[in-house]
């Protein structure tokens, strides 16, 4: 029977993106996540299979629609179902697509508010003893900036510019890291899934390397 060491937890928070929206071909960048360390952890171990070391859980927590109002009324319960006492924890928020939504003219979440409650639950994790990245918010694509989605949501890429500015102020403050989804240079349409605010599944793949980076670093 294998012996256990090391459990290592990676719980991933977000909206309609972290649940893998947009994705046809891999079920998001969690999946692709979750997928990836799997075969390299039993790559690394198929010839000897009783000395594995290390087991690794990536938890997709991803609810469409959600808001950070969300994540504080239920970050609590859902790490508490999922936390094992003696794991390495690293968690990733990924929030603000639903935030930044404009209605009568306001933004769904304040600014203000959404950096209040993502201070909350930034402090929440790190005071369970987690590894904590925020995830810059994924701007809708071009041709659809101004304008509502299919869903009849309306956002704009000058809110999502602001809120990330301070989101990314926050990190430095909170001494979290940042992860900015960079593009360089042009953006590629194909990043986006056809209704202009969903990465698509060639967007995730994107994103999920961005995550890599960060958990082989930390």
């Amino acid at each position: 029977m294998s012996k256990i060491v090391q459990l290592d937890q990676i719980l991933c928070f977000g909206d309609s993106f972290t649940a893998g929206e947009g994705d046809d071909c891999c079920g998001g960048w969690v999946a692709r996540l979750r997928s990836e360390r799997m075969r390299s952890l039993y790559a690394a171990t198929a010839d000897d299979l009783p000395q594995l070391r290390v087991r690794q859980q990536v938890y997709e927590l991803g609810v469409g629609g959600e808001t950070v109002d969300g994540l504080v009324l239920r970050m609590a319960r859902e790490y508490q179902a999922r936390a094992h006492q003696r794991a390495r924890r690293w968690v990733l928020l990924q929030y603000g697509s639903n935030d930044v939504i404009k209605v009568k003219q306001k933004n769904r979440v304040p600014l203000a508010i959404f950096l209040r409650k993502m201070t909350q639950a930034i402090d929440f994790f790190r005071q369970q003893g987690c590894r904590v990245a925020v995830m810059s918010i994924w701007p809708v694509i071009e041709r659809f900036d101004g304008c509502c989605d299919e869903a009849g949501w309306l956002r704009h890429n000058a809110d999502i510019d602001s809120y990330n500015q301070a989101l990314a102020e926050l990190c430095l403050e909170q001494q979290v890291t940042w992860l900015r989804l960079a593009f360089d240079g042009h953006r590629d349409q194909a990043h986006w899934a056809p209704d202009g605010v969903h990465p698509s599944a060639q967007g995730h793949d994107f994103i999920a390397l961005h995550a890599k980076a960060w958990l082989a670093q930390n």
